[in-house]
């Protein structure tokens, strides 16, 4: 008689982190996936379902429908969003209502929605069957700085809700595995300050922060999240401990690096283009103007990861992940088209003017 299929429960089904993580334990075929989403009739939803992700609603605002979707769970994967909460124009009206600084905002209630999550994991009828929970997390920055940097908002709040579960819930921390997200190589496919900038002579320019700190920390841990999250989701759920902390890097290169590499595939000249502190206090629109700073500023003087001690690096355990040259051949980059050198681009749902773009 064959076992019973086991229950991965995926928050966030639709999202990168959350669709990779699916794609993964659906090629198992010995785990049946139940994807949470606030609207189980987009059409993203919907071709999750295609796809064989049984759908239910939830949201991270509502610990009853999560406590529901639960139900039943060998293992559930949580990962909050603090850019999407600050695009929510009500996010932006409840900022101008309290008079709350908009990134603090954003940053409780990120938090609020991890405990919202954390909370429903709890409930006796989950914990019945609930073998690991884990959670895409960040450094804590704060805390790693002795308190120089303050204002990284959203790896600050991901930071906060894990040390709650380590510190508060014996129960879910017993069965708590983890990964500290990279940079997300996504990012390059809508024009912006992050991304490749095509010249119009034809030849690409890669913007690269000239910050302080020592030269080994200007080598970015790249994650191609769209194929690799859900690798690190099944170390921790089927093949590591509880307690596992995962590096969730695909492939670490400097942006020099990426910028020889992306110029060998697109067969143009690409260079990396210096921007100075100022220039990148510049780029960014004054709400995330000190949420940007001090995350570049802390990256380059401490390490993205804080110099953990615990953190393992996926190849260390098995993972085989995409590297930066075969996420690059990959994908269609012809929405990077020229878009000149001085433009206003809509960033986290501002425009923006730059002269660094």
């Amino acid at each position: 008689m064959a076992s019973p299929q086991k229950l991965i429960v995926v928050l966030g089904v639709t999202g990168t982190q959350g669709s990779s993580v699916a794609a993964t334990f659906l090629s198992l075929g010995d785990w049946k996936v139940r994807g949470v989403t606030r609207n189980p009739e987009s059409t993203s939803a919907k071709n999750q379902a295609a796809k064989g992700v049984e759908l239910v609603k939830g949201d991270l605002d509502d610990k009853e429908s999560l406590k529901a979707a639960f139900i039943g769970a060998t293992a559930i994967f949580l990962a909050t969003d603090f850019w999407t909460i600050f695009k929510q124009k009500e996010t932006h009206e409840k900022a101008s209502a309290t008079g709350t600084f908009l990134p603090l905002l954003c940053h409780q209630q990120e938090v609020q929605q991890g405990l919202n999550a954390v909370e429903a994991a709890t409930d006796p009828k989950v914990l019945q069957s609930l073998e690991r929970f884990v959670f895409s997390t960040l450094t804590p920055v704060t805390k790693l700085s002795g308190g120089k940097y303050t204002h990284v908002y959203h790896f600050d709040s991901k930071a906060r809700i894990e040390e709650h579960i380590r510190s508060n819930v014996p129960g879910l921390a017993k069965n708590l595995g983890t990964f500290v997200m990279g940079v997300f190589t996504e990012n390059w496919t809508a024009p912006g300050f992050l991304s490749p900038q095509k010249q119009a002579d034809g030849s690409w320019a890669i913007n690269d922060p000239q910050l302080p700190g020592p030269k080994e920390f200007s080598t970015i841990p790249w994650v191609v999240a769209s194929r690799d999250t859900g690798k690190f989701v099944k170390a921790l759920v089927i093949d590591q401990e509880p307690g596992t902390r995962i590096y969730g890097v695909s492939e670490f290169k400097t942006r020099a690096e990426v910028a020889e590499i992306w110029g060998k595939i697109l067969g143009a000249p690409t260079t990396t283009r210096p921007i100075s502190k100022d220039e990148f206090a510049e780029a960014w629109p004054e709400l995330v103007r000190d949420e940007m700073i001090d995350n570049f500023s802390f990256v380059k003087e401490f390490g993205y990861v804080g110099n953990d001690p615990d953190v393992k690096l996926p190849w260390d355990l098995g993972i085989e992940t995409t590297t930066v040259e075969e996420y690059i051949r990959a994908e269609d980059w012809s929405s990077l088209a020229y878009i000149g050198f001085h433009v206003v681009v809509e960033y986290f749902g501002y425009p923006l003017t730059s002269s660094v773009l």
